[in-house]
């Protein structure tokens, strides 16, 4: 399990990010991403538990805040492969994410699904949530 934290070391190098665990910065990650998810995740104080899995899907979508990612980009990014379409573990990364960082009803607000599209990012709400 990973802690998610609030700093950042740098770019290719083990860090502690955002939600405090070291992670090593993946292949192609870009300095952009980086700054988006510090961003989005400034002031974080609270912490909680995440698979490896989870913390990858969750910077994934974190970095790329405002933009809805499909499944289809996310196997790629994250496993390199392509999306067979029955694939459900994504979703189910997701639905285990959403209440340890608090964003829990029937209309999540952090990381919302939109229909046809994917999972989007929402960093203002997940200000809220602190």
């Amino acid at each position: 399990m990973q802690n998610i934290g609030s700093t950042m070391a740098g770019v290719g190098k083990a860090m502690t990010i955002g939600l405090t665990a070291p992670i090593i910065a993946g292949a192609g990650a870009s300095v952009k991403a980086f700054a988006d998810f510090e961003t989005a995740m400034r002031g974080v104080s609270k912490t909680t538990d995440l698979t490896g899995a989870e913390f990858d899907l969750l910077w994934l979508l974190a970095a790329n805040a405002g933009t809805p990612l499909s499944r289809e980009i996310i196997f790629k990014k994250l496993r390199g492969i392509e999306y067979d379409g029955v694939d459900r573990s994504i979703d189910v990364r997701i639905s285990r994410i959403r209440p340890r960082i608090g964003d829990i009803g029937e209309q999540p607000q952090v990381i919302k699904t939109i229909r046809n599209k994917g999972y989007l990012f929402v960093s203002e709400a997940a200000q809220e949530l602190l």
